[in-house]
């Protein structure tokens, strides 16, 4: 991943462009269709902050800047534009807190807009559209994406659960989420989307596994499932980098081999 430029600024994409690159398709079957224009050049879209949480993990919050933001979409031309927000900060979660009226004028320049959240290990690929209808109506509503590591205790459980499907994790899971908070501060959580997700994380490079040989899974430990999911699989050095595809959010891993599901 991108870890360039070493202030707290993230980076922006510009506008328009063809289809995403190259990968592998995994056990979960073809990627549906999440556009992913080629990267253009960057420039300071946002001021990110790192705060450490009470359990000691780290979290890194991104905002934008409204001023900027409409600078940047003055760039923009033709659909499938591209709003890049690289992360270069290390951190077990990556946070991006973007409001309702950002969205609208995201949607009013390009309604088939992406946003994408590229931090080092982990981050998202997600329609603007889709942020826009969970923002509704209020106009002091915020959208917030959120990847992070999965806790010890939750990685335990999903553990347990794949080791009972006869499963060989590779990496560590992760968990995405998707939050609403309104003009009161209260929040909601949304769970389901009409589009495909975009789930970006890293997994080690094994010896003895290629990427056409994994496949990605969502791990419901509440409900006790293990279900595949679409997703590609692109080595960069000594790590695959991760895709999974999804109409919604939850966790995330992946297994070796093609075994079947129960």
């Amino acid at each position: 991943p991108d870890s360039s430029g070493g202030d707290s600024g993230t980076g922006g994409g510009g506008g328009g462009g063809g289809g995403g690159g190259g990968g592998t398709g995994g056990g979960g079957g073809a990627v549906l269709p999440v556009v992913t224009p080629a990267t253009q050049a960057a420039s300071k879209l946002a001021v990110t902050e790192t705060v450490k949480n009470a359990d000691g993990s780290v979290k890194v919050l991104v905002k934008i800047s409204d001023s900027v933001l409409e600078t940047e979409l003055t760039k923009w031309t033709g659909s499938a534009s591209r709003l890049l927000f690289q992360i270069p900060e290390a951190a077990d979660q990556v946070e991006l807190s973007i409001t309702n009226g950002q969205l609208a004028k995201i949607i009013a320049k390009d309604a088939t807009a992406i946003v994408e959240v590229q931090g080092i290990d982990k981050g998202f690929i997600i329609p603007g559209s889709v942020l826009k209808s969970a923002a509704g109506s209020d106009e002091q509503s915020s959208v917030i994406l959120q990847a992070a590591l999965a806790s010890k205790e939750t990685v335990e459980s999903a553990k347990q659960l794949l080791v009972l499907q006869s499963l060989n994790a590779i990496g560590t899971p992760y968990e995405f989420s998707i939050n609403v908070t309104n003009g009161s501060g209260v929040s909601h959580e949304i769970k389901d989307t009409e589009q495909y997700i975009g789930h970006v994380f890293y997994i080690p490079q094994q010896s003895g596994v290629s990427a056409d040989t994994l496949s990605a899974v969502m791990v419901d430990t509440a409900g006790k499932q293990v279900i595949t999911v679409p997703a590609t699989f692109v080595q960069e050095g000594d790590k695959i980098k991760v895709t999974a595809y999804r109409k919604g959010n939850s966790m995330y891993t992946v297994v070796a081999g093609q075994a079947g599901f129960k």
